[in-house]
């Protein structure tokens, strides 16, 4: 067993324990929760029950999630540490400044398997279509297609995932797992 594994891996290990107590203490609140997902820490979520989420779905650490709007995450996502997602914002319109006491909800939706990299954020009523990858440090500000590689602030399109690829993998369940504790250590 490597010792700098041992060290390195100790912070992560503690934040998948204490997320696995938080999915146990709460999950029936989410309005659906899929299998085997993983929340890696304790997320800041308000609207719980407003959030949907497929299976095989991680979100790693200090995600802050306002999900008042609504907020759908598909199947087999990967989400990096850092995430903000707000499904509102105020009103900037109304009869005070600099914002009055009404909330303008859009939903948000993220396909499945999408991949989000570290410190993105993503912005009411946005749509992440399938397959879509968010460079790190991303602000999302408009809807996203299917394969989409994208990064910047604003998002902007990059390039495409490679369409075949992409299907044939789909078509044989090649998705990507986690190691758990034990075999991360040992060097599986």
């Amino acid at each position: 067993m490597n010792i700098n594994k041992v060290i390195v891996f100790g912070g992560y290990g503690l934040q998948t324990i204490t997320g696995n107590i938080y999915q146990l203490l709460v999950k029936r609140n989410f309005k659906k929760y899929g299998d085997n997902n993983q929340i890696i820490g304790i997320p800041f979520i308000s609207g719980i029950e407003k959030i949907e989420i497929g299976s095989h779905t991680t979100i790693e650490s200090n995600a802050f999630i306002r999900a008042e709007g609504g907020l759908t995450i598909g199947s087999h996502c990967s989400i990096a540490a850092n995430l903000s997602i707000y499904t509102y914002n105020h009103n900037f319109t109304g009869e005070m400044l600099p914002y009055d006491h009404t909330n303008i909800y859009r939903k948000v939706v993220i396909g499945d398997n999408v991949w989000i990299g570290r410190n993105v954020s993503i912005l009411p009523g946005v749509t992440i279509g399938e397959g879509a990858i968010i460079g790190l440090g991303s602000v999302v500000t408009k809807d996203i297609p299917d394969l989409a590689i994208v990064a910047g602030n604003p998002a902007k399109i990059v390039k495409y995932r490679e369409h075949q690829l992409y299907h044939d993998l789909k078509s044989k369940k090649a998705f990507f797992k986690l190691k758990s504790l034990m075999n991360y250590l040992l060097g599986k």
